[in-house]
């Protein structure tokens, strides 16, 4: 299943998938990602908050222990379309440190257990594209 979202991911990405679906953002649910986002990509959150931000984060916390030594992180969400009622794509910029920029990058979120979440895809796809691919992404 991981390796299926993360291709679905890497072909939105590329612009070959377009988007995941036409359906309007609802207000709330766009808002949440939003800060869910500001949050995740912040090295001023503890890595367990990033953990309990992301989908099936403790697979992950080398990796989140790891950025954190990395240097200042942000995003910037630029939109969001609601998939279906627990799905949504996200369009974002990154900044990671100085030197790396990803811009207009595709992600997506989940709502796990009623929180909207960073999908675990999401994080593979910024990992393998700043060169230190997570070992939870293989």
């Amino acid at each position: 299943m991981r390796r299926l979202a993360m291709a679905l991911c890497l072909l939105v990405a590329s612009g070959l998938l377009g988007s995941c679906s036409r359906h309007s953002s609802a207000p709330d649910a766009t808002a949440k990602i939003r800060t869910t986002w500001a949050q995740f990509f912040s090295t001023k959150t503890s890595v367990a908050n990033r953990e309990k931000l992301l989908e099936d984060g403790v697979d992950f916390a080398s990796t989140l222990n790891t950025q954190a030594q990395d240097g200042p992180i942000s995003a910037v969400v630029d939109k969001v379309t609601l998939s279906d009622a627990t799905h949504a794509a996200v369009s974002y910029s990154l900044s990671i440190g100085k030197s790396i920029r990803l811009n207009s990058v595709a992600g997506a979120a989940v709502l796990v257990n009623g929180k909207w979440l960073v999908s675990e895809s999401t994080l593979c796809v910024v990992t393998a594209a700043t060169g230190t691919p997570a070992a939870a992404c293989s």
